[in-house]
């Protein structure tokens, strides 16, 4: 790269960098440039510039060295606030750079071990944020198979799940959030396990934060724009809101809604039964994304 006398010449390669460090470097790199502009006539100002860039890239290259060693502690909670969605979770539920995460959903209970490992496999690679499901054993499967990708690029992505059994199994599976619908006072059985909230209304939203002030990621159920609008002005500022969305409706109207609700303050979405286990999974997830 050629460039005047007076600027410092950067290439980074992103490529071996999981989507935190990728986002990270969204939100850096703008004010990153400018410094390096305006002190890279003096040397000094060069080595001060250049050592920046060094302990950004450390920290991110620890971040990925975590991620490898142990992919299902990565995503969980590390905050003091009780049971909010916090650290590299939230980064990937709420991105710094605004693109909307997308959380496919895995709806195939009958899905063989092997074909849980491919559609795993294809969800990563085909850019899918996150991964969640109501079946528990199809949660242990998926955090298998996800702990395998550890150290490759595109990572591990995070499995949340939903369901009707004790929250000592859901968090003995290796997930990293679990979704809730009626809020209560948990104590210490969700251990290091996120908390989202399922909201199909405003008055819910008032329910969850009497009991769990610390609130911040919501799945909300909606079935017009209007509703969505009202449940989204009532939560805290700052929250993560994954929308529900249907899949596959005619002429891919989920497209448009999509980008409706990214304007609407969403940072997620959640695509309903995107992987049933029929033949157009895979290519709807490349389609979609």
């Amino acid at each position: 790269v050629t460039q005047p006398h007076n600027t410092l010449s950067l290439v980074l390669d992103h490529s071996t960098f999981t989507e935190k460090t990728k986002s990270q470097t969204e939100t850096w790199s703008p004010k990153m440039r400018k410094m390096i502009t305006w002190l890279s006539p003096k040397p000094v100002g060069r080595i001060i510039a250049v050592l920046y860039v060094f302990a950004v890239l450390t920290s991110s290259l620890n971040a990925f060295s975590l991620q490898s060693k142990n992919p299902s502690k990565f995503w969980r909670r590390s905050s003091t606030e009780r049971y909010a969605v916090s650290g590299p979770l939230k980064q990937v539920l709420k991105k710094p750079s605004k693109a909307l995460s997308t959380i496919v959903e895995v709806s195939a209970p009958s899905l063989t071990v092997g074909d849980i490992d491919v559609r795993s496999m294809q969800i990563r690679k085909s850019n899918g944020s996150a991964i969640y499901t109501k079946d528990i054993e199809t949660a242990k499967k998926l955090v298998m198979e996800q702990k395998s990708a550890q150290g490759d690029f595109p990572g591990p992505v995070p499995i949340i799940f939903e369901g009707d059994i004790e929250i000592s199994h859901a968090v003995d599976s290796g997930i990293s959030a679990l979704i809730i619908s009626q809020p209560f006072n948990y104590g210490s059985e969700l251990s290091d396990v996120s908390v989202i909230y399922r909201i199909m209304c405003p008055e819910a939203i008032e329910e969850v934060l009497d009991i769990d002030q610390d609130a911040n990621a919501f799945l909300i159920e909606f079935y017009s724009m209007e509703k969505f609008e009202e449940i989204v002005d009532k939560l805290p500022d700052g929250s993560i809101i994954i929308a529900s969305v249907e899949i596959m409706q005619p002429e891919n109207v989920e497209i448009e809604l999509c980008k409706n609700l990214k304007n609407k303050k969403a940072t997620s979405i959640l695509m309903k039964e995107a992987i049933v286990g029929d033949n157009e999974d895979n290519e709807y997830l490349f389609f979609f994304h």
